[in-house]
């Protein structure tokens, strides 16, 4: 999780500095690491946190958390954010999110033991 947001950061720092749409094409082959790893990490934590039998239901809850309301409330946060304050701040700002999330995460998630 913190290799994913920490990538995630760098790639919203590329693009805030993007003098135009072509370059963001770099950037994206971040993707991967990003967004990939990250659903990952998420549903691997689900399963190692959920109770006997639950592994299944709990990475489904997950992947439609990120998969539904992540992406509304992502599209509902960034958007006005994209009108209001401009792209390069909007991506400078998911990137400065995105550091300190990745900091928090190297700092306080201990990864669980896999059950026996």
């Amino acid at each position: 999780m913190v290799l994913s947001l920490a990538t995630f950061a760098l790639r919203c720092t590329l693009w805030s500095f993007a003098p135009g749409p072509w370059v963001v094409a770099g950037p994206s082959l971040f993707l991967g690491l990003t967004y990939g790893a990250a659903l990952v990490a998420s549903v691997d934590y689900a399963d190692r946190n959920a109770p006997t039998g639950m592994e299944a239901t709990s990475q489904s809850l997950v992947s439609g958390l990120v998969s539904g309301l992540g992406r509304s409330l992502g599209g509902m946060v960034a958007g006005p954010l994209y009108d209001g304050i401009g792209p390069r701040s909007t991506f400078g700002l998911f990137a400065a999110w995105s550091a300190l999330a990745a900091v928090v995460f190297h700092r306080f998630w201990r990864r669980p033991r896999r059950r026996t």
